[in-house]
């Protein structure tokens, strides 16, 4: 059975910046992630796919979609709410499996 896997937006609680990626458990991955960050991370929004070959394609997508403000790796300069616009028409529109 393939578990259920999460597209997320993690940054500050007031951030200038996002992280978008994908996890089985979110809120982990933001404790896995806290030690080399300077400031406080938090868990801003997180889209359910039912398995992590769907939450990768949408990801890869949504890079994609945001590459003119990455930053560096999974890091965009993007506003809270210009990267939640985005998931949530990403969750909104199934993405096919990848063979």
């Amino acid at each position: 059975m393939s578990k259920e896997t999460y597209l997320y937006i993690i940054g500050e609680p007031n951030p200038w910046a996002v992280k978008i990626g994908i996890s089985s458990d979110p809120r982990s991955r933001v404790v896995a992630l806290q030690p080399g960050h300077h400031s406080r991370l938090v868990l801003h929004r997180a889209y359910p796919y039912p398995d992590r070959t769907a939450a990768e394609a949408a990801e890869r997508y949504y890079h994609n979609f945001f590459q003119d403000a990455r930053m560096c790796g999974e890091w965009f300069g993007i506003s809270l709410e210009e990267a939640a616009m985005g998931l949530e028409e990403a969750h909104t529109w199934p993405v096919p499996s990848l063979p």
